[in-house]
This record gives structure tokens, C-alpha cells and sequence, in this order.
């Protein structure tokens, strides 16, 4: 199940055509990928900001000066969109295809990301595995740091939640357009507020501190230069 699906469904159509071939060979069914979005025409980053942020935990929002210097829409949806991927999406897909219910997949890239790592810890049971692409860890002054944690202090029952984790090497540091750019100084001071790399690797570090039993944690950044050390463990 994609986030953003609309925008990224070649990329997993391509992955799961590559992958069937090994299936076939192997005996196992092909991937089934679920693209979420919005209908044709009706897509908008409001929108968007909107659906993939989760309610606030204290009282209103705590969020930074965005890039563009426009004021934020409307956040705190997600609970909301996650209802609709449970109660009507999940049920529309096993009654038209053959899904395997042991194998269920929740996929996001940066609000997506966060919204995973938000179900995660919210509604652990909803999906079998949890995958958080460059999530935006900064959101309210930190709140998914917070949900991790009241998360992790909570006994542990069953299996660990598996999250693969994983961040872009070069997402602290300024583009070449943005040094370029007569706003750099709002792109330097964007960057340096979310410390997308750093954010990501103090939640490993938590998860590896306090929740190997609630969370099994494979996190890993993509670097840009060849053999530039990993930001953050890989378990």
C-alpha cells in the first residue's frame, strides 16, 4: 500500500514487474501494489499536507517557516486517511484480488514516511510491516519522537512491529539551486531545523535503546558520494 501513489506508481510497477520474473521462477505470487491517490485532476499539495499529517498531540501545532514563505494549510488528517485505507481500501482490494494478509505492506516518502512511522505507533496491528522514506521526523516540534516513545514504554505483545527506516545521505545540505536561489537562507535555515538525517538517527538510536521488543528496526541512508559513511545503524 503507496502513499502518494499517483506520483510514484511507474516506480513500483516497474520494481514488481522486475520482481515477478524471480516470483515465477521461485513459485511465489507476484507483488500486488495499491496506489493511493487522489482522482484525476483533484490532487494539490494542501491537499496533500492535509491528509499526511497527523493530529496534533498538544494543544495546536509547532510547526516552521516554510520554504516558500506561505502560511501552512490545514494539517491533521491522517488518522482520518488511515481509517479510509483500513475500512474501505483494504477490504475493496482482498474481495477483488488475492492478498496475502500475513505479508501487508505500509509504504510512505517524507509526510508519507511520517505517516507511516504515525501508524506504526499508533495501530501496529493494521499492517505487517511498516517501510518510512525520509520521514519528516521535524513535524511539531518533534511529535513523532514523542508518539515513539509513549510507544516504546508500553508492554511489549507479540511479535516486533517490522520498520524498515531509511533517509537520502545528502538531505541536510543545500542543492546546488538552492545556494543559487535568492532564498537560500530560507532553504539553509528549512534544512537545518528538520535534520531529516539526525532526526532519523536519534529515533534509531531510541528504537535500539529501548524498543528492540516493540519495533524490529532495519534503518539505512543513502549516501550520494561513493563509500561516504552510513549516517545511521543498520540492524
Amino acid at each position: 500500500y503507496a502513499l502518494d501513489g499517483g506520483q510514484l506508481f511507474g516506480m513500483f510497477s516497474d520494481f514488481a514487474q522486475s520482481a515477478a520474473v524471480r516470483a515465477r521462477m521461485t513459485g511465489r505470487d507476484p507483488a500486488l501494489i495499491v496506489a493511493i491517490t487522489y482522482p484525476e485532476g483533484e490532487f494539490s499539495f494542501d491537499r496533500r499536507i492535509r491528509d499526511l499529517t497527523p493530529p496534533s498531540d498538544r494543544d495546536g501545532y509547532d510547526m516552521p517557516a516554510r520554504p516558500n514563505g506561505l502560511p501552512w494549510p490545514e494539517l491533521g488528517g491522517a488518522d482520518a486517511w488511515l481509517d479510509m485505507i483500513e475500512n474501505d481500501i483494504e477490504p475493496f482490494v482482498a474481495a477483488h484480488f488475492p492478498v496475502d494478509e500475513t505479508r501487508e505492506t505500509l509504504w510512505g516518502h517524507s509526510f508519507g514516511g511520517m505517516t507511516v512511522l504515525h501508524a506504526a505507533f499508533a495501530r501496529p496491528g493494521a499492517f505487517d510491516a511498516y517501510v518510512a522514506v525520509s520521514p519528516s521526523l521535524w513535524f511539531n516540534d518533534g511529535q513523532l519522537m514523542r508518539e515513539a516513545k509513549r510507544f516504546l514504554g508500553t508492554p511489549a505483545s507479540g511479535k516486533p512491529v517490522p520498520l524498515l527506516m531509511m533517509a537520502g545521505g545528502a538531505e541536510q545540505s543545500l542543492d546546488d539551486w538552492e545556494k543559487r536561489s535568492e532564498h537560500a537562507d530560507r532553504f539553509r535555515a528549512w534544512k537545518e531545523n528538520n535534520r531529516m538525517i539526525g532526526n532519523a538517527r536519534d529515533l534509531a538510536a531510541l528504537i535500539e535503546e529501548k524498543g528492540v521488543a516493540r519495533i524490529a528496526l532495519e534503518a539505512v541512508t543513502q549516501a550520494r558520494a561513493a563509500g561516504a559513511p552510513p549516517s545511521f545503524a543498520v540492524r
